[in-house]
């Protein structure tokens, strides 16, 4: 009879340990509230044609961000397979499915906050001011939380990133 408590001699253990986590369920419904007050307030202000901006520009910025992501990924070779769409916020769009070097989830993040800031830019002769300001916001409002919280996790020492539904945690190999 096999012993199934021996290890074979092709397993590998990984052991982390636990550097930093931040916990964000309890900003989680404070972050889902902003978009919906911020629709209401611009619908009594400015009309409910400007407000509409808001609703279709953030699936629109979450499709630019998955395929600028996917591109970037394609041209540095990083893997595409090992990535998914998470729905939890502030991490609501494609990112990585297991543990990812935090240097370069903020690498990641950083060309892809300019790289939009770029492609709104290049939007304004065609929108109004009122929906190319709410574009800037709605990307400000995405990408803020989370560089935030990649700086708050930067380490001087190799490690790896494991982004959860409630938290965000560096462990160190």
């Amino acid at each position: 009879m096999y012993d199934y408590r021996q290890l074979n001699s092709e397993s590998t253990i990984y052991q982390y340990t636990l550097l930093k986590k931040r916990s964000y369920r309890s900003l989680i419904p404070a972050y889902v509230a902003i978009v919906p007050a911020a629709s209401v307030a611009e619908m009594l202000v400015f009309g409910p044609n400007e407000a509409l901006s808001l609703w279709w520009g953030y699936p629109a910025l979450q499709l630019m961000y998955a395929f600028l992501l996917m591109a970037m990924l394609n041209v540095s070779g990083g893997g595409r397979k090992q990535w998914r769409f998470l729905w939890s916020p502030p991490w609501i769009g494609y990112l990585p499915a297991h543990m990812a070097s935090p240097n370069r989830m903020i690498r990641l993040h950083v060309q892809l906050s300019v790289i939009g800031f770029c492609i709104i830019a290049a939007a304004y002769p065609w929108c109004s001011l009122v929906i190319w300001l709410n574009l800037v916001l709605l990307h400000v409002y995405i990408l803020l939380p989370r560089l935030i919280l990649l700086f708050s996790l930067r380490h001087d020492k190799p490690a790896l990133l494991k982004i959860n539904r409630d938290s965000t945690s560096l462990y160190e190999p």
